[in-house]
């Protein structure tokens, strides 16, 4: 005997992206949905439970349950389509007015509950249509409110989002911020690990239990007082960012020096160099400021060259210098100003800002860091006055908006002062440093002669301490070359503040070099 039974296919979902108890809505219309099936004597078979939805489902993941539903509608694998009521069919009007005409063209029926609704019918087609259109209207209304609240949660201060910057923590009963204790050990540790060097962020983040892109990702942009939480959606013309004061994990001197670090690390401090050129990432046009890029010969492998960039720039087009006429030249005027520890100190003085531009930065940044923290208190005050019904919202916005103009203008001026100061040292740490380049220096080397016989290591291991950080004017230390008459001029900036510059001819033969200071004696 044929089995006549109506193969049903429910269509099980929740009407909306943010309903309650979304599981226990799907549970309630699975059970109705069987026991509808059940009453007019229908079933529905194992493979057609795929179209229903899950309790963590996302609306992606529905849309594409009912597309599949659609794409199967042909298939002969299921006969009706069930609904536990119109409102589940479908959010998008377009969207189920095609589905429904797939249903009619492949003969599927339509029921919702024990009711079933004649697609060639107009006036039933048109009550499916009523409920999808207000279906939809209600789904985005809950959309839009969800968005909306959590907004104005987060100007309020409290976190409306699902993850927290690492590291902190809201507590909901006192309504403040907290930091994780453990947590911000690891972040201090790495922090140490990384401005010590020696060690890759691989490296570091593996012996914090890390992942290496989470840990540079914190210490880089999220180990601050500030947590910047951006909504943007499209269909509702909202993109906002808004700002939250968190703990820190890090002080913003800390995280300074991690910033000049890590932009060092783009140029002098890279990662490992394929092929070794001495002074790779440390020479550069001296008119457009452009690096000079080492390459070698293809026909012979032991022709290398810097080489100057083809793009287009202020000064003229492409040229290469021969690295066996810069490097020698370069390391034997580094011998001259090394050799003398004292005139190195004396120099390395002569770099640093006077005593009374530090003294007016020093106090400039503690004001500044006052009027910053004032600011804080000024927001706060103006939030208990909208809730004392003393100003509107409308006011209290411009208030705010003032605030936080001037929080910035604080923040930006004090972030301009940090670099000053972090890498003014001591007299004592002046005449340590010198020191102990010297004897770095004499430790491997005793003459430039040994040049040609230094290893690549040892070279680039003396250089980093000559050439590390920048000037007076912010600028790279490092070799700035100039092609003129054939030849090259140089200039050495490094850190003992004066110049030294030079000039080679096509030959490599040294022409008018002229010290700029009196205290480097020729070897």
């Amino acid at each position: 005997m044929t089995d006549t039974k109506l193969r049903f296919a429910p269509l099980i979902r929740v009407s909306s992206e943010n309903q309650e108890k979304r599981g226990e809505s799907l549970r309630t219309q699975k059970t109705s949905v069987q026991r509808a099936v059940e009453q007019m004597g229908g079933v529905i078979p194992d493979h057609c439970w795929i179209y229903s939805g899950q309790e963590h489902a996302t609306s992606e993941y529905e849309k594409k349950r009912f597309d599949q539903l659609l794409k199967d509608a042909g298939k002969n694998l299921f006969d009706c389509i069930i609904v536990d009521d119109p409102s589940r069919w479908s959010r998008d009007n377009v969207r189920s007015g095609q589905g429904l005409e797939i249903l009619k063209k492949h003969g599927v029926r339509f029921f919702s509950g024990q009711m079933e609704h004649d697609l060639f019918d107009p006036t039933a087609a048109m009550f499916i249509d009523m409920c999808t259109v207000m279906n939809q209207y209600h789904a985005r209304i809950q959309s839009y409110k969800c968005v909306t609240n959590r907004i104005h949660m987060m100007k309020r201060g409290i976190p409306a989002v699902g993850k927290f910057p690492f590291g902190r923590k809201f507590n909901k009963v006192t309504q403040q911020w907290e930091v994780d204790a453990e947590k911000k050990k690891k972040i201090v540790f790495a922090a140490e690990q990384y401005l010590k060097g020696g060690k890759t962020i691989s490296q570091i983040a593996k012996s914090v239990n890390m992942s290496q892109s989470n840990l540079w990702k914190v210490l880089s942009d999220k180990a601050g007082a500030e947590w910047i939480v951006k909504f943007k959606v499209p269909k509702f013309k909202i993109d906002e960012s808004i700002t939250l004061t968190v703990p820190r994990l890090l002080s913003e001197e800390t995280l300074q020096k991690i910033r000049v670090k890590a932009k060092a690390n783009q140029t002098v401090f890279h990662s490992e160099i394929k092929y070794k050129y001495f002074l790779s990432r440390m020479i550069f046009c001296s008119v457009c400021g452009h690096a000079l890029t080492g390459c070698t010969d293809n026909k012979n492998k032991n022709n290398r060259y810097y080489r100057h960039s083809r793009l287009p720039t202020a000064c003229t087009p492409a040229y290469s210098l021969r690295t066996d006429l810069i490097d020698p030249e370069v390391m034997t005027q580094i011998f001259r100003v090394l050799g003398d520890s004292q005139g190195l100190e004396q120099a390395m003085q002569r770099a640093i800002p006077d005593a009374s531009k530090v003294k007016e930065l020093r106090k400039r940044k503690t004001f500044l860091e006052k009027e910053l923290s004032r600011t804080e208190i000024r927001k706060n005050r103006v939030i208990d006055s909208i809730a004392d019904g003393i100003i509107s919202k409308d006011e209290a916005a411009a208030k705010i908006q003032e605030i936080r103009y001037q929080e910035t203008s604080f923040q930006q001026d004090i972030n301009l002062i940090i670099p000053q100061l972090q890498d003014v040292p001591s007299e004592k740490q002046i005449g340590r440093k010198a020191r102990l380049i010297k004897r770095q220096l004499f430790e491997y080397f005793d003459s430039p002669s040994r040049f040609a016989k230094m290893t690549f290591d040892e070279k680039r291991g003396l250089i980093k301490s000559f050439f590390d950080g920048k000037d007076a004017n912010g600028q790279r230390l490092g070799v700035y070359v100039e092609k003129v008459n054939g030849g090259f001029k140089y200039e050495i900036r490094g850190i003992f503040g004066d110049y030294i510059t030079g000039a080679v001819d096509p030959d490599g033969h040294n022409i008018n070099k002229i010290p700029i200071s009196p205290n480097f004696p020729n070897l």
